[in-house]
């Protein structure tokens, strides 16, 4: 029969706790509770559960999930996030509750890649100043101000202008000894070429055409206009024409 030993409850090999016709422990400390329910005051919830589900779906304050349901649901979550073939790797938010199959990476020099790519010749400063270039000559800023600063040291600087179908650019602005040169001609040909110095000189390569109608005093315009005004325009040189109409010299 059950003793009370030291102040203990003792129970042969043969007797067990019976609780509504259920087993709670017995002598080999089987058993279960029935309806049990563990309150904690302090945090005002009540387990009556031990949950197996990997999925955490019930989501309940009243549940403790075991060892292999918390690892099931963690595994789940970030299976294949990281690639064991990286030393250095961020996973990336799929925007709802996990995170998605491919992540960004970070490599041994420091470039990071993912659905775009920031190597280390491009760098953004807290003032949101972008630069491109590791050092030296080479470089390209886009400060917050609007200025824009650009330096080769094997050539020439430039900004080139493209449409989605050309093989090199559309348009060039490029520097030039003392002013800049722009040049157009479809897919990068640079038989077109206007340059101003800093004599604030214009130099065409090739033929210059003036398309603008508007006769107005000082300026060059196409049309069959009349010119009234006197403005003078002088050229230090013999200048050919079929014919100069109104010439005094001829």
């Amino acid at each position: 029969m059950a003793k009370f030993r030291n102040g203990d409850l003792v129970l042969t090999n043969t007797q067990q706790v019976i609780q509504g016709g259920v087993s709670v422990i017995n002598s080999n400390r089987d058993g279960k509770f029935t309806s049990l329910s563990l309150s904690i005051d302090a945090y005002a919830v009540s387990i009556n559960e031990f949950s197996t589900d990997g999925t955490l779906i019930g989501d309940s304050d009243a549940a403790i999930p075991t060892e292999k349901a918390v690892k099931t649901y963690v595994d789940n979550k970030i299976s294949g996030s990281i690639l064991a073939s990286t030393d250095n790797a961020l996973a990336r938010y799929d925007g709802t509750d996990g995170i998605q199959g491919s992540g960004i990476d970070v490599d041994d020099s420091n470039n990071i890649s993912g659905v775009a790519s920031i190597d280390s010749t491009g760098t953004i400063d807290a003032t949101g100043k972008i630069t491109a270039g590791i050092g030296g000559d080479d470089f390209a800023v886009l400060d917050p101000s609007g200025a824009i600063t650009i330096s080769r040291s094997s050539g020439l600087a430039y900004i080139d202008f493209k449409s989605a179908g050309a093989e090199n650019y559309d348009c060039r602005i490029q520097q030039n000894t003392n002013g800049f040169r722009f040049y157009t001609g479809g897919d990068g040909a640079t038989v077109n070429a206007l340059t101003i110095n800093s004599a604030q000189n214009i130099i065409v390569t090739n033929n210059l055409t003036v398309q603008g109608t508007n006769k107005s005093a000082g300026y060059l315009y196409a049309g069959t206009t009349a010119p009234t005004n006197t403005t003078r325009l002088n050229y230090d040189g013999y200048l050919y024409a079929t014919k100069v109409y109104n010439a005094v010299w001829g």
